[in-house]
């Protein structure tokens, strides 16, 4: 956007929907007046009641939400009109989302109370932070103290409010008065327990960012935190109200509505219908746990991560089924990419932050205790480990199995005959940290053979040799860096070009010998 260009309409001023509705003409001007085809086509699509896709933006809604002044207008076709305009004029795509944030905040400030703000989560164990929580019990009526509008009768009971006639005509509206007045009462001192007005407070958004540095168990407290939620419901017998869904967030295409790729995520992941995978998405069925935000800017970018902006941008947009909270999801992140995103002023909202730290000295004595205890062939190499951790190269060696990925890796090579001591050996005047990395190059040579040794090909007649899997590794690695290198170089690369994807070859054979055609989903020539 350049200096001298105007700052988009400011929805805040709007004193009421009329003046909100010209808001958004004010904003299609500003965006250049594109047309109602343009707004249609950059406004994409959404789940129909029936699980169909159709315009977010038809044109005949369009014209006639544009020339109605007695209504506000449904806050999804606010989002989506919102979102066509700054696309038009190709407003910086990592602005969106703070844009739309300003017009949800300006149309609940119409459409009624303020939602209170978000206070953090209590500390309980992982899984019990997204289960869904029992409702609070709302006492009777009459048990109340009397409020202002409502007549007390003899006996306690209160006058029926007028409007609130017989078949809950009414209701509604004298529900959101009482409730708006009795979230402002405060328990009087010396009244009994059960005559205090009870305070009902909405539930904390069910948000979860798991941050760490590479190798710390991101993916597999990932995976671990998707088991723990379907124990409970598998042990009853009795479905759960949302199945938890893990989804590699490289996959997502810039500028695609999150609600739409998650539900072909569960099309082409699951094998469900389409119309099936748009409901469960549209009832919010699913709890989506998006792994690996920061592989979809591969390498170091240039500039500001804009993919992962994007992709939290669209998060930040989903809501749960009343459109006024955050919908439950659960995100993991390198920790340096997240400090790189909070520099440029982007985060999830309404989310609980868990960072994963470094395993201490006594986490990794734990560890192997369980791993080799007491009478297992490996059980004396423990104390060779520990006497490694504590000697004069500790510190260097701490770094090293500070991780639970470089733990395994010394767990498996010790196990598959190699010394602790030649594993973990450092220079006595090396730096710590150069010491570390020349432990975790050690390491990560003696895995494959390690691994090969540990799981021979029995079945299969010849047994696999270090040498042939190194190379295939090495071959499938390569692999992945082109399709890495061909996605940043594309706005829309094409499905399953990912850097962490490995896809059956399907190509298209219109490339030459030897060169990357670019349109195949996993071209290996």
């Amino acid at each position: 956007m350049s200096e001298d260009r105007p700052l988009p309409p400011d929805p805040a001023q709007a004193g009421d929907a009329a003046e909100f509705v010209a808001a958004l003409v004010r904003l299609r001007q500003w965006a250049g007046e594109p047309s109602l085809s343009r707004l249609r086509a950059l406004g994409g699509q959404v789940a129909a009641a029936d699980g169909a896709l159709v315009d977010a933006l038809p044109k005949s809604t369009t014209s006639h939400v544009l020339r109605q002044t007695d209504r506000l207008p449904r806050w999804e076709f606010v989002r989506a009109f919102v979102t066509a305009c700054l696309r038009s004029c190709e407003h910086p795509e990592e602005l969106i989302g703070g844009e739309l944030e300003r017009w949800r905040a300006a149309r609940a400030a119409l459409a009624g109370p303020a939602i209170p703000p978000h206070r953090p989560l209590p500390h309980r164990p992982l899984a019990q932070m997204l289960l869904p929580q029992k409702p609070l019990r709302r006492r009777p009526l009459r048990r109340w103290p009397p409020l202002r509008g409502l007549r007390p009768r003899p006996g306690g009971r209160p006058a029926r409010t007028p409007g609130a006639a017989r078949g809950g005509q009414g209701t509604q509206g004298a529900a959101g008065r009482l409730r708006h007045r009795t979230r402002l009462l405060r328990p009087e001192p010396g009244r009994p327990a059960h005559h205090r007005p009870v305070l009902h407070r909405p539930a904390p958004p069910q948000r979860l960012l798991v941050v760490g540095e590479s190798g710390a168990g991101k993916t597999v407290l990932a995976i671990e935190l998707v088991l723990q939620l379907l124990e409970s419901p598998l042990a009853t017998g009795r479905p759960p109200r949302t199945v938890p869904v893990r989804l590699n967030a490289a996959r997502w295409t810039p500028g695609r509505p999150f609600e739409s790729w998650l539900a072909e995520q569960l099309v082409q992941d699951f094998g469900l219908a389409a119309g099936d995978a748009h409901r469960l998405v549209r009832d919010r069925r699913v709890l989506p746990v998006v792994d690996g935000l920061d592989e979809l800017d591969p390498g170091p970018p240039a500039g500001p991560p804009r993919r992962a902006m994007g992709l939290l941008a669209e998060l930040n947009r989903y809501s749960d089924l009343s459109g006024r909270r955050a919908g439950a999801v659960v995100v993991t992140c390198r920790a340096d990419r997240h400090a790189e995103l909070r520099a440029a002023g982007v985060w999830l909202d309404n989310a609980t932050v868990i960072r994963l730290h470094d395993l201490s000295v006594e986490q990794i004595a734990v560890y192997l205790k369980a791993r080799w205890p007491d009478g297992h062939p490996c059980a004396d190499h423990r104390d060779g480990i520990q006497a490694a951790l504590s000697g004069p190269d500790g510190r260097a060696v701490h770094l090293a199995l500070a991780t639970p990925w470089r733990l395994l890796l010394t767990a498996t090579a010790v196990e598959s005959g190699a010394d602790p001591y030649e594993l973990l050996r450092v220079d006595p005047h090396a730096d710590s940290r150069a010491g570390a990395e020349v432990i975790a190059r050690r390491l990560l040579e003696a895995y494959v053979p390690a691994a090969t040794r540990l799981t021979p090909r029995a079945a299969y007649g010849t047994a696999y040799q270090p040498e042939q899997v190194r190379a295939w590794l090495e071959h499938m690695a390569a692999h992945l860096r082109r399709q890495a290198g061909h996605s940043a170089g594309a706005d829309r690369p094409p499905p399953g070009l990912t850097a962490i994807d490995l896809v059956p070859p399907t190509c298209c054979g219109r490339s030459a010998a030897g060169s990357w055609c670019g349109r195949c989903t996993a071209c290996a020539r």
